[in-house]
């Protein structure tokens, strides 16, 4: 099976890359990012524990599930940048959780292995997510700011997103997941955070 990519999907799967894990002690699983196709629908998610992006978009492609390392990210969008290759991408899962990636003209291919280990079920914490009833106060870490502004849809960057805040199921008293939305890329970007319930 066989997945291919516009060069604009590409650039949105690498750039999710800001949100997997980076630490010195970083749990392997937790610098990949995992790809998903189901009737037609791409879903690839990142995670590093306190947060988590999500990209979807339309392929055309037999459903299928597998992951990517964070070096086979930084691959594609390097070679993305460079003038003259083709524009589309396409990502072949293997045998023992190899991906294969290769660019069009068969220039240039790239080839890695994914952890044993099983990705954490982010998904749910976005078709779970509610919205809050009131509108508390919020904190969030710039951090959390400067990896949105690497997020990617549709060729550009996501500069504009709406935050809504989430309800907290175990305290109503306090704040839930902030999800920000990426406008004008047909919210194919969505990410949370959980605020910091520790700052007033």
């Amino acid at each position: 099976m066989k997945l291919t990519l516009t060069k604009q999907q590409a650039e949105s799967l690498g750039s999710l890359v800001a949100f997997a894990d980076k630490g010195r002690d970083a749990n392997r699983v937790l610098t990949e990012i995992k790809v998903t196709v189901k009737d037609g629908q791409l879903t690839a998610v990142a995670t590093d524990r306190y947060t988590v992006a999500r990209f979807i978009d339309e392929v055309v492609a037999p459903d299928m599930e597998f992951r990517i390392t964070s070096l086979m990210a930084k691959w594609i969008t390097d070679n993305l940048k460079v003038k003259g290759y083709s524009p589309e991408l396409t990502l072949e899962p293997g045998e023992i959780g190899s991906v294969t990636a290769s660019l069009e003209d068969g220039a240039r291919n790239f080839t890695d292995s994914v952890s044993n280990w099983k990705f954490p079920e982010v998904e749910k914490l976005f078709t779970e997510w509610e919205a809050a009833a009131t509108i508390p106060a919020l904190s969030l870490r710039a951090e959390f700011l400067g990896k949105l502004e690497k997020l990617k849809a549709n060729g550009q960057k996501a500069e504009v997103w709406r935050f809504e805040p989430g309800a907290n199921k175990f305290n109503g008293n306090k704040p839930g997941p902030v999800k920000a939305t990426a406008l004008k890329v047909d919210s194919k970007l969505t990410a949370l955070i959980q605020p910091n319930l520790l700052v007033d």
